[in-house]
Formats: C-alpha cells, structure tokens, sequence
C-alpha cells in the first residue's frame, strides 16, 4: 500500500511542478517582451510567476533588473540574492547585485560581488569594466585602470575608450 501511496504522490509531485513550471516560465516570456520599457508591468508579471514557482532564478533575476531600472536598489537587492541562491553561477547575477549594492553606497560589498561575477566569467570585459567602475568611485585609480586594462584586452570597447585615462 506504501509503495502506491509514494507512487501517487510521486505522479502528483512530477505533474504539479511540470504545469508551475511551464505557467511560470509563460509569465517570464511575457515580461521579457516588455523589459525594460514597462518595467512596473515586467514586476507585476514576475511577482505572478513567482508565486507559481518560487524556484525560477531567471524571473528573480529580471524582476531585480527592473528594480534596479526603476531606482528601487534596495528590492534589486532582495530579488538578486534570491536569483544567487537558486543559482550561484550566473555571474550576471552576481554583477546586478554588485550594481544594487553600489545603489546603496555599499561599494566594498558590491566589489566582492564583481570579483565572484569575474571568477565565475573570467572572460567578460563588461565585468571587469564594472568592478572598474567601482573602483573609480571608490578612488582608486591603480586597482581601476587594472580592470579598464583587463576589460580592455578582452575587447570592451567602453574599457578601450576609458583605458587612455590610465596611459
């Protein structure tokens, strides 16, 4: 009788999240379409697939995209820790973080999440440029021409452009 119980549940279980999954991922193709033109629709799109599925890092992600968009780095900030956790590889993931945080003046903490962006995709300049960016703010001019220099080799153009400030 167990094994049959496990099995239903086990049917039950694999269908539930199949139908979540596939409404939540229907609401972030949707809210795609809109980002970032209508960025208070694109939230209230997210906030709906969220609901249906707590686990989509990729509408945590946008729904964080947005509230950067819209000057709200603190909700940015929330929902990008959220995407980090269900899935900390994505480095852009960790580089919006690193924005929201600079948002907040919390320029030491955002540093850290560009670097983690940076190990995670070593060969982004876009990242390197970022961090470099920061480091500028921050005043530190020997640790921000390194990065303009690093984002520089790998193509950046805004980085080859700003590099000449370091010559």
């Amino acid at each position: 009788m167990f094994r049959y119980l496990a099995l239903a549940a086990t049917l039950v279980l694999s269908t539930t999240p199949i139908h979540a999954n596939t409404q939540s991922q229907q609401l972030l193709d949707r809210a795609n379409n809109y980002y970032p033109e209508d960025c208070k629709m694109v939230i209230g799109l997210l906030t709906e697939a969220i609901q249906i599925d707590s686990a989509n890092a990729s509408a945590y992600f946008l729904r964080g995209s947005c509230h950067l968009w819209l000057d709200n780095p603190q909700s940015a900030y929330t929902d990008l820790t959220s995407a980090i956790d269900l899935s900390p590889s994505d480095s852009y993931a960790w580089s919006q973080r690193g924005n929201a945080l600079r948002d907040l003046g919390k320029y030491s903490l955002a540093i850290v999440d560009y670097s983690q962006a940076i190990r995670l995709n070593p060969q982004s300049g876009t990242l390197y440029t970022g961090r470099a960016l920061l480091y500028q703010t921050m005043g530190n001019k020997e640790y921000a021409c390194n990065d303009l220099m690093r984002a520089a080799d790998r193509g950046d153009e805004q980085a080859i452009q700003m590099s000449a400030q370091c010559l």
